[in-house]
């Protein structure tokens, strides 16, 4: 396999991680009071945002003959490290507000 069709898998393993957990948080942020809600809804379509233009790069890298490097690998990193860190940061809200974030364990 060459480097630019495993650096493809890489992210899109890390983009399907990222939206089941947006899915996730989505289902948890229901269960939360309706002013902490908005809040929560406002940040997942934030989440949203974030996870479309991530799909987009991807698919640039996609239609790219070379193997990726440069700006186009620089972008894709930094939108995947901004994703996690705003996914971090909306989970810690949740718990704070005492909603199990279990993500693939059973809810206790």
């Amino acid at each position: 396999m060459d480097k630019k069709i495993i650096y493809q898998e890489k992210i899109k393993a890390q983009l399907k991680k990222a939206n089941a957990k947006i899915y996730q948080l989505k289902a948890k942020a229901e269960r939360v009071n309706l002013e902490d809600g908005i809040d929560c809804y406002k940040q997942l379509e934030k989440l949203k945002a974030m996870r479309d233009l991530l799909r987009l790069e991807l698919q640039e890298l996609k239609e790219i003959e070379e193997d990726p490097g440069g700006d186009l690998e620089k972008r894709i990193q930094n939108s995947m490290n901004d994703l996690k860190e705003t996914l971090d940061i909306a989970i810690s809200k949740l718990k704070q507000e005492n909603v199990n974030l279990s993500f693939g364990r059973k809810d206790k």
